[in-house]
């Protein structure tokens, strides 16, 4: 399902820290360089050259990881967002497809007396397989996403009075993202069906 949740891993929350240590490590550092103290340590003989040399080495190689890491994480996020979209485009583009089915009239030259080209009565008559009742259609694998699948059906219901309304829902599965939506009609194919 759609989730709208974030959760960072503590291994990129770590990471962050130690950067910003780093980084105040290496202000401290450049506010002391002008120092004489510092200058005279530098330039003694007792290897301190090599210790600074190493130390902002370090620091180097943790920022450069630490660009990394972030830099993965914001575009993993990125292209968990664009499969979420094709899912829910694909879901939604189907679903107002069959909507329109459902709520528009056939063209009259066909010489239907129905006020809707969808009759959705139709999917639960007795000539209907008991495992196909209800099912508009069942697919698997579009050009674009071959994993995907999408289910339209109709499932039909009665309300307290005893008035028959429909539910229409399309579930749309693809790049490991599932989206679904769903909505309620009344009437039938002869008169026509509203949204209620």
């Amino acid at each position: 399902m759609l989730k709208n949740k974030k959760i960072v891993p503590i291994s990129y929350r770590s990471g962050i820290v130690y950067s910003y240590i780093f980084a105040l490590i290496i202000k401290l550092l450049l506010n002391y360089m002008n120092k004489s103290l510092l200058k005279k340590f530098i330039k003694s003989d007792s290897g301190a050259s090599l210790v600074l040399i190493a130390a902002f080495s370090t620091i180097v190689i943790a920022i450069a990881v630490t660009l990394t890491v972030v830099s993965s994480m914001i575009f993993s996020n990125a292209e968990k967002r664009s499969r979420q979209d094709q899912v829910y485009m694909l879901a939604s583009s189907l679903f107002s497809r069959t909507e329109e089915l459902i709520l528009n009239e056939p063209d009259p030259s066909i010489g239907s007396t129905n006020k809707s080209c969808l009759d959705l009565e139709s999917y639960f008559a007795d000539s209907v397989p008991s495992d196909k009742k209800g099912i508009i259609l069942d697919y698997s694998g579009f050009d674009s996403m071959p994993d995907s699948k999408v289910l339209i059906s109709v499932k039909k219901n009665t309300d307290k009075v005893g008035n028959t309304f429909y539910t229409l829902s399309v579930r749309a599965e693809a790049l490991g993202e599932t989206y679904i939506k769903t909505e309620d009609y009344s009437g039938n194919a002869l008169s026509g069906y509203e949204r209620i």
